[in-house]
């Protein structure tokens, strides 16, 4: 991560010695023969883009796919990258980190209920975070219950409802013991399950570069898509 400096305003960057004063400026400085002064406009306008995460995200995609500068489509992507990823992780949909079947389970007064059976337990997730086991049954979310038909589909709509940091309460059964487990959701990855990794049996994602690197090209090709369809 780029370092953050702090900003005189929304429009300007920072105004120091030697500094650029103008977004244009600093994007012009972005091919500067001299490597510092590449690096400290790169550094300025990433601390500008955060303060104005939307129009740093417009302004730097421009740049990246129209400037005729190399280096400065090169650090423009950069720039683009850091905003998309950090956006995501605000904006993005909630996620716990288990696989996961629906099962039927006996209910203690007879009868037959749905309830969601814990398959795996992801490594460096929310579920593992939390001591979720291999073999827990949730049988319900927060004031939902999940004892229906579909159990399983319900649970992950109502996790991706949720944003990063949220949390949720998952009533859970584990042998004979009823548990309340809070869980502090992570961003959806933006992977398919089968990129998860296997070491030594356990289940893993994929390294933080990876997962960001390919929510960025996924956010890029929305992106084309969009402008192929007249929609930008």
């Amino acid at each position: 991560m780029l370092a953050i400096l702090v900003l005189a305003g929304s429009g300007t960057l920072p105004a120091a010695p030697g500094a650029p004063g103008s977004v244009d400026q600093a994007i012009r400085e972005l091919g500067d023969e001299e490597f510092k002064k590449r690096t400290a406009a790169q550094e300025q306008l990433l601390a500008w883009g955060r303060e104005n995460i939307e129009d740093g995200i417009e302004r730097f995609y421009k740049v990246y796919r129209t400037h005729d500068d190399p280096e400065v489509r090169v650090r423009s992507r950069e720039l683009l990258k850091e905003l998309v990823v950090e956006k995501s992780a605000v904006d993005g949909e909630g996620y716990i980190g288990i696989m996961m079947r629906e099962d039927a389970v006996p209910r203690p007064g007879g009868g037959i209920r749905r309830a969601v059976r814990v398959t795996a337990v992801i490594d460096d997730t929310p579920a593992q975070k939390a001591k979720l086991r291999e073999g827990d049954l949730v049988l319900g979310i927060d004031d939902r219950d999940l004892a229906a038909e579909g159990s399983m589909e319900a649970f992950g709509a109502y996790v991706r409802s949720k944003k990063p940091a949220d949390k949720v309460t998952l009533h859970v059964q584990r042998i004979n013991q009823k548990l309340d487990i809070e869980v502090e959701l992570m961003r959806r990855p933006n992977l398919p399950q089968n990129n998860l990794q296997l070491f030594g049996g356990e289940l893993r994602m994929p390294p933080v570069e990876e997962q960001e690197e390919s929510a960025f090209q996924a956010w890029l090709r929305k992106r084309l898509e969009e402008e192929k369809n007249g929609g930008r």
